[in-house]
């Protein structure tokens, strides 16, 4: 399936957001990085509930300075065991999903 970025969000059905964890494979749904793909550093949950992810690509965003991204705007395409990651790290998981989404 190629990923439309012009396409309105909408919800998927099948998308579990507690699911998202450190070390999950995701890819952008909105915002200017619509449809990039990152990897989940950190979550954390403000006052109100809501739930948002810190992610990192390695190379536009580093680990130093992860995007602050609300789960509902990301979809996992995939689940890693990582540990301590640095940005060479992240680049390297990354680029097996990279091939496999185009």
């Amino acid at each position: 399936m190629s990923f439309d970025k012009k396409r309105k969000l909408k919800r998927p059905v099948n998308n579990t957001y507690a699911e998202i964890c450190p070390g999950s494979v995701v890819r952008s749904r909105s915002g200017r990085s619509r449809g990039r793909v990152y990897a989940v550093i950190d979550t954390q949950t403000d006052g109100k509930g809501k739930v948002f992810a810190k992610i990192a690509n390695g190379t536009d965003r580093k680990v130093e300075n992860a995007k602050k991204k609300s789960v509902f705007h990301l979809e996992i395409i995939g689940k890693e065991t990582v540990n301590n990651v640095d940005d060479g790290q992240i680049i390297q998981l990354l680029e097996k999903y990279m091939k496999t989404e185009g």
